[in-house]
């Protein structure tokens, strides 16, 4: 299937804590008081890509994981839960008041599918542009690191990171990077960082790159007419 990026970001922090997220004045004010770095990354990557009210996917493996983890520990200690981090513990919740935000009313679906959330991220966002040709589809991913309470679990670590990519079929769009997706079915080792390779293409520094896993995943590469 050959699509069209006409804009892509992505942005990574070695250190979750201590690193603000990025382009987070482009947030209106009142939204970005109530959101932390994992909403603000997912914000500022976006906020240059709404215009043309595209179709939102949101993929995360852990969602605000470290906020659902204060509500726990927060009910262990019999404290009174605050409404507000309670209702941003929601997976889905960030990409709602990002909306509001932004008076989107257009479609959204919401991705979490382990090991493998970016793929069906891309996965979803091909299905969305199938169905809709003449839409855009911003795919918009981001993810942090868990908490500590998780490291018995073995859980990859990971760091914190966001990807923005909006799609389309719209050929007159100018600078557009246009590339063919192949489902791959094959088994295969699956890339170690596939934000990195996308970008490597993205860029035109890497000829192609497997989005997936062993059982299942895409082939990006630069379409060439």
């Amino acid at each position: 299937m050959r699509v069209q990026v006409e804009n892509w970001d992505m942005w990574r922090a070695s250190d979750a804590e201590d690193s603000s997220a990025p382009h987070a004045e482009s947030i209106p004010a009142s939204t970005r008081r109530r959101l932390n770095n994992y909403g603000r990354s997912a914000g500022g990557l976006a906020a240059d890509k709404v215009d043309g009210r595209p179709l939102i996917v949101f993929a995360s493996r852990y969602g605000d994981a470290s906020r659902s983890v204060g509500i726990l520990e927060e009910i262990a200690k019999s404290d009174e839960i605050s409404p507000m981090h309670f209702s941003l513990s929601v997976h889905n919740a960030v990409i709602g008041i990002l909306s509001i935000a932004w008076k989107l009313d257009e479609m959204q679906s919401v991705i979490a599918a382990g090991a493998n959330t970016f793929a069906m991220g891309i996965t979803e966002c091909l299905s969305l542009l199938n169905a809709f040709p003449d839409r855009q589809v911003l795919l918009l991913y981001v993810d942090y690191p868990l908490p500590d309470v998780f490291a018995a679990f073995g859980e990859p670590v990971m760091q914190a990171e966001a990807f923005a990519l909006l799609l389309s079929h719209n050929k007159e769009c100018d600078n557009a990077v246009d590339l063919e997706m192949t489902l791959n079915h094959q088994p295969r080792v699956g890339e170690a960082d596939l934000l990195k390779n996308l970008a490597a293409v993205l860029t035109g520094a890497q000829v192609k790159a497997h989005l997936g896993d062993k059982s299942f995943g895409w082939e990006v590469s630069r379409y060439v007419a």
